[in-house]
Parts: C-alpha cells; sequence; structure tokens
C-alpha cells in the first residue's frame, strides 16, 4: 500500500482555490495553497508518479500543476 504525505482538496462550497494538506500534522496544517482558477474547481487528478496535478474548473480552463 502506497503512503502519502499529503492531501489535495478543491471546490468546497464555491471556493476557487486548490490546498495542500499535510495528513501526518495533528493539527490539519495547510501547506501550500494554489490559485489561478477563476471559477470553482470541480475535479483534480494526480499522476501516478505524483509529479503532477491536474486540475479542472467551470471557468473552462484544465491547469497544470508541477
Amino acid at each position: 500500500v502506497k503512503q502519502y504525505q499529503y492531501l489535495i482538496e478543491a471546490g468546497s462550497s464555491s471556493d476557487i482555490l486548490i490546498r495542500q494538506w499535510n495528513q501526518h500534522d495533528q493539527h490539519g496544517t495547510v501547506v501550500k495553497t494554489l490559485t489561478g482558477h477563476a471559477g470553482k474547481v470541480y475535479k483534480l487528478f494526480v499522476d501516478e508518479s505524483n509529479a503532477q496535478l491536474f486540475s479542472c474548473s467551470n471557468d473552462n480552463t484544465i491547469r497544470l500543476w508541477d
């Protein structure tokens, strides 16, 4: 079973932000906040190597995050 250090979330409420959380921190610390979409983020995809994150938004864009 593969262990991951971070939890990535987006799309809560009308949120246009993507947040990266340290899941091993008992306080649930946000490590990084990604901005750039003008509309609500509704889908995230992480590639198998865990090197790239893709996000889709209702602003009709797909972003690639390294």
